[in-house]
């Protein structure tokens, strides 16, 4: 018996695709379409292509859009676009939630490109159980669209955990932690807790001499942000703060100094007042890649701010330390605020133009 059930759709609005089935039987399924948006650029503003004689007029978004079921199942949706890309092969593990025009909703894994001519991708989705189903799909470059068809995904491979995403090797980051302790507990002694991998900490008394670089180990710095809790009025207040790390291996010290803080007695305490720090190195960016960083951040800047509890969004009544970065560029709409941040000639600039009033 086939598991791919093609059926049809008529208030969609996407493509279908041929289905070639890859895996044995099944016994969990969701249902999915394949298809692509469009939209035409302008000749006079679409970019060129790499030889410099093709104008990018088409502009479209390939996507596996999972109309029914658990998008858990599929671990990845990888997207072939032929070797005229560079690279040519888009892998979407992470889908987004979108409304159909029918008025339902759906999880979408996609990419978006531009072109000067048509191409048929091949689509290969990746079920969380090893299973694989591959998609051949031709973009249609218009924006009308006959009736899709909908198809059947199944997977009986055991379900795995949701698979980290990979860390580029040589990527330096660094983590401040803002924490508090007992009165009996000061730094000192957490310094001497912290495992052999975390190098020699350095415990200061003085902010600035704490910000400044240490990179045999991890440092213990005051921070005056953050505030005790009220059944602990006598605490320290302290930031431990990591050297520079870098990929894994710097994960894998992040994990031992996190298990080493749990077993510190009595137990280390957080509140709303502190929060967890993530800092990436950026410095091998070219200045339109960042721009493209921030231009992407304050459009999504109240999706990010929706991961966060509220004390730690724009407008939280536990500090004052949280600001919207949107709302300080110049302009009413996306585009004017993009434009804003595209006319940032350096990286100074840039960073003026997004937090104008400086500090952390």
């Amino acid at each position: 018996n086939s598991h791919l059930d093609a059926k049809q759709a008529p208030n969609a609005t996407f493509y279908a695709s041929s289905i070639i089935f890859l895996g044995p039987k099944m016994s969990s399924t969701l249902h999915f379409t394949v298809g692509n948006t469009y939209n035409q650029i302008p000749a006079n503003q679409a970019p060129l292509d790499r030889t410099g004689r093709h104008r990018k007029v088409h502009d479209w978004t390939l996507y596996v859009d999972v109309v029914n079921g658990d998008p858990d199942l599929l671990d990845r949706v990888i997207f072939d676009l032929g070797p005229s890309f560079q690279p040519r092969t888009y892998t979407s593990i992470c889908p987004v939630p979108i409304g159909l025009p029918n008025g339902r909703n759906a999880w979408r894994f996609c990419t978006r490109q531009q072109t000067y001519a048509g191409i048929t991708a091949e689509i290969t989705l990746c079920g969380a159980g090893g299973t694989k189903t591959k998609a051949s799909h031709p973009i249609r470059l218009r924006r009308s669209a006959p009736p899709p068809r909908r198809f059947a995904f199944t997977d009986d491979g055991e379900k795995r955990p949701l698979r980290y995403g990979k860390m580029k090797d040589g990527g330096n980051f660094g983590i401040e932690l803002e924490l508090s302790s007992p009165p009996g507990v000061n730094p000192a002694s957490i310094a001497d807790r912290m495992p052999r991998n975390a190098g020699q900490v350095l415990v200061t008394d003085s902010y600035s001499a704490g910000r400044a670089g240490h990179p045999d180990g991890w440092k213990i710095v005051p921070d005056g942000s953050i505030v005790c809790s009220r059944d602990m009025p006598d605490c320290n207040r302290f930031e431990l703060v990591s050297r520079i790390l870098s990929g894994g291996g710097g994960l894998s010290e992040v994990a031992a100094v996190s298990r080493a803080l749990t077993l510190i007695q009595p137990k280390l305490q957080v509140n709303r007042s502190m929060g967890f720090h993530v800092h990436v190195d950026v410095s091998e960016y070219a200045l339109g890649h960042l721009v493209k960083i921030c231009q992407n951040f304050i459009k999504y800047e109240e999706v990010m701010d929706s991961f966060m509890p509220p004390s730690r969004r724009d407008g939280s009544q536990e500090s004052r330390y949280f600001r919207s970065n949107r709302d300080t560029i110049p302009g009413a709409t996306n585009r004017e605020r993009h434009d804003c941040l595209g006319g940032g000639r350096e990286n100074a600039g840039l960073v003026h133009i997004l937090n104008p009033e400086g500090g952390g």
